[in-house]
C-alpha cells in the first residue's frame, strides 16, 4: 500500500468517525429539553432527518451542531460534549469561519480585564 493509499485510508477513517460523532451527537441533541417551537428545536429535528435519510450535513450545520452541543452540553453525556466552546476565539480551536475577525481589544477592555 503507497503513502497516498495510505493517507487516502486514513482521511475515510476521520470522515467517518467524524460523521459518527455527529450522528451521535445528533440523538443525544434530540432528547435535549428546548423550548417548544425554537429555531434549536426545529434544526435538530430537521438535520436529524437529513442524516437518517442518509443525505450528507453541510460544514455550516456540522458547526451548528458543535454549538448546540456546547449549548446544550449539561444535558448531554459527557463523551459527546466539545471540549472547549466551538466560538471562543480564544481557545486554540476557534471554528468559526474565515471571515469572521476578532475584534481588537479596546481601551476598556484592558483597564477592566
Amino acid at each position: 500500500m503507497s503513502d497516498h493509499d495510505t493517507q487516502d485510508h486514513d482521511a475515510a477513517r476521520l470522515a467517518w468517525a467524524s460523521a459518527e460523532l455527529l450522528r451521535r451527537r445528533l440523538d443525544a441533541l434530540k432528547t435535549c429539553s428546548m423550548l417548544p417551537g425554537s429555531f434549536d428545536k426545529r434544526f435538530v429535528r430537521d438535520v436529524s432527518n437529513l442524516a437518517a435519510a442518509g443525505q450528507p450535513l453541510t460544514d455550516r450545520q456540522g458547526l451548528q451542531v458543535l454549538r448546540l452541543a456546547w449549548r446544550y452540553r449539561r444535558q448531554m453525556p459527557k463523551a459527546l460534549v466539545p471540549d472547549v466552546n466551538p466560538d471562543d476565539p480564544l481557545s486554540g480551536t476557534f471554528t468559526g469561519f474565515q471571515s469572521r475577525l476578532v475584534a481588537a481589544p479596546t481601551h476598556r477592555d484592558m483597564i477592566h480585564g
